[in-house]
C-alpha cells in the first residue's frame, strides 16, 4: 500500500499513533493524548523514537516527513506533538555534531 510515495509497510501500520479509517485512508498522526501534559510529552517523545526506529530499520525514509505532514494537517498541537518535535529536533542536533 502506498501513500504519497511512502510505502505503508505493516511496521508503519503497527505504530500506535497510526489509524486506518473504514474507507482505507491511512492517517499517520492520530495519537490519543492522556490529558496529562507531562505524560503526553513523554508519549510524544516515545512516538518519535519509534518513528525513527521504523524509518531506519525497515527502510521507510519518508516516514518522518509523512508523519509531520499529517501532524500539521490534523491541526492540533498539544503535549504529544510537542514531545514528538522535541525528540526529533534533539536527534537532529546530535546528528549534526558528527
Amino acid at each position: 500500500m502506498e501513500r504519497d510515495g511512502t510505502t505503508t509497510a505493516p511496521e508503519v501500520l503497527g505504530l500506535p499513533f497510526v489509524r486506518e479509517a473504514d474507507d482505507g485512508e491511512i492517517f499517520l498522526w492520530r495519537p490519543k493524548p492522556t490529558g496529562d501534559q507531562q505524560a503526553d510529552i513523554a508519549l510524544g517523545e516515545h512516538y518519535a523514537r519509534l518513528t525513527l526506529y521504523v524509518a531506519r530499520e525497515f527502510g521507510v525514509p519518508l516516514l518522518l516527513a509523512s508523519v509531520l505532514r499529517d501532524m500539521v494537517m490534523a491541526g492540533h498541537f498539544g503535549g504529544v506533538e510537542a514531545g514528538f518535535i522535541a525528540a526529533v529536533t534533539s536527534v537532529a542536533q546530535v546528528g549534526s555534531l558528527n
